[in-house]
């Protein structure tokens, strides 16, 4: 016995499953250099592990941080910073996609029916839906890939990074 609305069993389509995939493969490699630019900056061989712990959205909030904390040059801190809100925007992208259920809608039209249940507090806000073509999932699975690569490409110079060396503390 189960809920009514899980009675039918969708059948999706490779090149969906493709999409949903090639999404998610992106967004894997999105967080694994993120993770890299932590580990990066905290200078320590932790880095990994204190990032792994995280939600993307604090990952972002720590490496914003570490950015602002340990680059000296405000103009790599700026271009930094508007790479950071494509971060952001990759992951409310890779949001709409991943956490979604997918009805097969209009499939031989290349369309694919989104379905949110959304809550606003405990008022039961209803189920929004919407179609998404296959095309629109390839372009959100290409701009992540985009913001990957240029985050993988970023580069500040040895001369603009300030010590990550822990203060002393006299006691």
């Amino acid at each position: 016995m189960g809920p009514d609305s899980l009675s039918e069993v969708v059948v999706y389509s490779d090149n969906h499953l493709r999409g949903v995939g090639e999404v998610t493969a992106n967004f894997a490699q999105l967080e694994l250099i993120t993770a890299s630019w932590i580990d990066k900056l905290l200078n320590s061989e932790y880095g990994q592990i204190v990032a792994g712990e995280l939600s993307f959205r604090r990952m972002r909030a720590l490496l914003a941080s570490l950015i602002g904390e340990r680059v000296g040059n405000p103009t790599r801190v700026a271009e930094f910073s508007q790479l950071l809100s494509k971060l952001a925007k990759a992951e409310t992208l890779r949001n709409r996609i991943v956490h979604a259920v997918w009805t097969s809608g209009e499939a031989a039209a290349g369309l694919l029916t989104r379905v949110t249940t959304t809550a606003n507090g405990l008022a039961r806000c209803g189920r929004p839906m919407e179609q998404i073509s296959l095309a629109d999932v390839k372009k959100i699975a290409d701009y992540i890939a985009t913001v990957a690569w240029e985050l993988s490409n970023f580069r500040v110079p040895e001369e603009d990074l300030q010590s990550a060396e822990p203060s002393q503390v006299a006691s």
